[in-house]
C-alpha cells in the first residue's frame, strides 16, 4: 500500500511540473498592456468580441490562451491573456470580431470571424506599452441600429 502512495505521488509531482513549466517550455510568456480602439462605420463596436491570433510563436502551439477582450462603450478593448487585463505577449496577430446581433447572429456578417479569411486584419504588440492605431471596418453589411 505504501509503495503505491509513494509511486502515485512522484507521478503527480512530476505533472504538476510538467503542467506548470508548459510542458517543457519557459512557462507564459510575459504580457504587455495594449490600448486601441475598435470602430465600425466610425462608431465604436460596444460589445464586440476581438480576439487576437498568433501568427508565430513557440506559444502558438503551447497554449490555449488567445488574448481576447470585449468593447467598451467608447470603443475601447482591455485584452485578456492568461488573468484578467493582463495585456498581449509580443508578437504578430490576426484579429478576428463577432459582433453579436441577437441569438446566433453576428453584425458583421461573419465577416472577421475566422483567422484565415483572405486578408484578414493584423496587428503588432510590442514588448512595453502599446499605444496602437484604431481598428476600424467599414461594413456595408452591418445590421446592428445604431
Amino acid at each position: 500500500m505504501f509503495r503505491t502512495s509513494s509511486s502515485l505521488m512522484v507521478c503527480l509531482t512530476i505533472v504538476a511540473a510538467l503542467t506548470s513549466s508548459g510542458c517543457g517550455g519557459g512557462g507564459k510568456p510575459k504580457t504587455y498592456p495594449v490600448k486601441t480602439v475598435v470602430l465600425v462605420n466610425g462608431a465604436p463596436a460596444t460589445g464586440a468580441s476581438i480576439t487576437l491570433h498568433p501568427e508565430a510563436g513557440e506559444w502558438k502551439t503551447q497554449f490555449r490562451n488567445r488574448p481576447a477582450g470585449k468593447v467598451a462603450d467608447d470603443g475601447t478593448v482591455k485584452f485578456s491573456t492568461f488573468s484578467p487585463q493582463d495585456g498581449v505577449p509580443a508578437g504578430e496577430y490576426v484579429v478576428t470580431i463577432h459582433w453579436p446581433a441577437g441569438g446566433d447572429r453576428d453584425a458583421l456578417h461573419g465577416e472577421h470571424q475566422s483567422p484565415e479569411r483572405p486578408n484578414p486584419l493584423k496587428l503588432t504588440v510590442a514588448a512595453g506599452s502599446n499605444d496602437l492605431t484604431p481598428i476600424q471596418i467599414t461594413s456595408a453589411k452591418l445590421t446592428r441600429k445604431k
